[in-house]
C-alpha cells in the first residue's frame, strides 16, 4: 500500500506508512518462530521484534529451455489479470502505455507482447491489439518459454518474492524488472537481470536485452545460476526441517 498510493496520488505519510507497518508485524506477536521470503523483508522483522526470522524463499529445479537466440522473438508477461487494482494489471497497463512506445522507438514494431494468464480484468482487454497479444489460461507455459526472446516484470507495487522472474529464470529466459523486483530477489542490474523504473530506461533496457546476444547470454547463464543456488530444492527442504525443528526445540544444525 505505501508503494501503490503514491502512484494514485495520495501518498502516505510517515506516521501513518510506520502505524501500517508496526500493525502488519504485530500480528506476529507470540509466535516462536517467524519465515519471511527475502533478506530485505526479514530485516524489518529483526529490527521490530526478537523472535528469530528465518529466510525461506522457492522450491524450483532449473530446467532452461534450448531455443537459440536468433530463433526467437518476442516479450513476454505472466501474470494473472482478473483485478483492475492487481499490481499484475497495474504493471502491464502502465508498461504498454508508458513503455511500450518508447520501445517502437528502439526497435521498430516487428515484435509482439504476447500475455499470459487470466485476464477479466476491463482495462486489461482495452489494450489487446496487434502488438498485444492475450492468451488467457496456459496450461504449460514452456512452449513460451521457448519462443519468447525476453520477459519482463514491470511490476511498481509488491511485497515478497516475485516467483514469476524465477521461472522464467528456471525456463533460461533473460528478465528485465523494475528495481524493487530485483531488490526482493536480490540480483544484481547488468549481472542476473537488468533494472530500470523509468519508462525511457525500462525500454532501453528492453531494447538492450533484446538485441544484444552476448548480453543476452550473459544474463541467462548468470539467472539460471541464481535460480539454482536459491532454489535448490534439496536445500529448500533441509531449511524447512531445521526451522520447524529450532521452532519446537530440537537441536539441529544451522542450515545456512
Amino acid at each position: 500500500e505505501a508503494l501503490r498510493l503514491p502512484l494514485e496520488g495520495m501518498p502516505l505519510d510517515e506516521v501513518r506508512a510506520k502505524q501500517n507497518l508496526d500493525s502488519e508485524i504485530a500480528l506476529a506477536a507470540g509466535a516462536s518462530s517467524l519465515i519471511a521470503v527475502n533478506e530485505y523483508e526479514a530485516k524489518q522483522f529483526r529490527a521490530a521484534t526478537k523472535i528469530p526470522v528465518h529466510v525461506l524463499g522457492h522450491s524450483l529445479k532449473a530446467a532452461p529451455t534450448m531455443t537459440p537466440f536468433k530463433a526467437r522473438s518476442d516479450l513476454l508477461f505472466v501474470g494473472l489479470l482478473d483485478h483492475d487494482g492487481s499490481p499484475n494489471t497495474d504493471s502491464l497497463v502502465w508498461f504498454v502505455n508508458e513503455v511500450m512506445p518508447k520501445l517502437d522507438r528502439l526497435l521498430g514494431k516487428n515484435y509482439k507482447l504476447k500475455v499470459a494468464g487470466r485476464n477479466a480484468s476491463k482495462r486489461v482487454q482495452a489494450h489487446s491489439g496487434p502488438q498485444v497479444e492475450l492468451l488467457g489460461s496456459v496450461a504449460d507455459l514452456r512452449s513460451c518459454y521457448e519462443s519468447a526472446r525476453l520477459f519482463i516484470a514491470p511490476t511498481r507495487y509488491a511485497a515478497g518474492l516475485p516467483m514469476k522472474v524465477h521461472e522464467a529464470a528456471a525456463f533460461g529466459l533473460p528478465a528485465v524488472t523494475t528495481c524493487l523486483l530485483a531488490r526482493q530477489l536480490d540480483w544484481r542490474d547488468g549481472v542476473e537481470l537488468l533494472a530500470a523504473d523509468r519508462p525511457k530506461d525500462f525500454a532501453a533496457a528492453c531494447s538492450r536485452l533484446y538485441t544484444d546476444e552476448q548480453l543476452w547470454s550473459n544474463v541467462r547463464k548468470e539467472a539460471i545460476r541464481r535460480v539454482e543456488q536459491d532454489c535448490d530444492p534439496v536445500r529448500f527442504r533441509s531449511r524447512i526441517g531445521a526451522i520447524l525443528d529450532e521452532a519446537v526445540g530440537i537441536p539441529t544444525t544451522q542450515v545456512p
